[in-house]
C-alpha cells in the first residue's frame, strides 16, 4: 500500500511534533513547516531521526509561494492544532490554496 505524503505545520509544538512522529512511525512521507526558532533545532532533529521527513523553515503564511512548488499534491494536511490567536481568514485562505493546487 502506498503511504501518504503529508504536510504538517506547527511541527515544533507539542501536538505537531507528536503528529509527525506517529506519521513517520507508520511509514508516511512527511513535509514539515517549522516556525519556532528556539525549539526548532532540537525538536526537528528528533523528528528527522524518525524517518522520511523534509523540513522547511518559516511560517505557513510566509511560504505560500514555496508551498506551490515544494508541497504539491499532499494527500493530507495537519494544521497546527495547538496554536492560538491565528487569524481565521488566513487559515481559510491557506486551505483553499492547498486544495486548489
Amino acid at each position: 500500500m502506498s503511504r501518504a505524503k503529508t504536510l504538517v505545520t506547527g511541527a515544533t509544538g507539542m501536538t505537531g511534533s507528536h503528529t509527525v512522529q506517529l506519521l513517520l512511525k507508520r511509514g508516511h512521507t512527511v513535509r514539515v513547516i517549522a516556525h519556532n526558532e528556539d525549539e526548532r533545532s532540537m525538536r526537528l532533529q528528533e523528528l528527522v531521526f524518525y524517518g522520511n521527513a523534509r523540513v522547511t523553515e518559516g511560517g505557513a503564511v510566509d511560504l505560500l509561494q514555496r508551498l506551490a512548488r515544494i508541497y504539491l499534491g499532499p494527500n493530507a494536511d495537519y494544521p497546527p492544532a495547538a496554536m492560538r490567536n491565528i487569524p481565521r481568514l488566513g487559515g481559510f485562505n491557506l486551505r483553499r490554496f492547498l486544495h486548489e493546487y
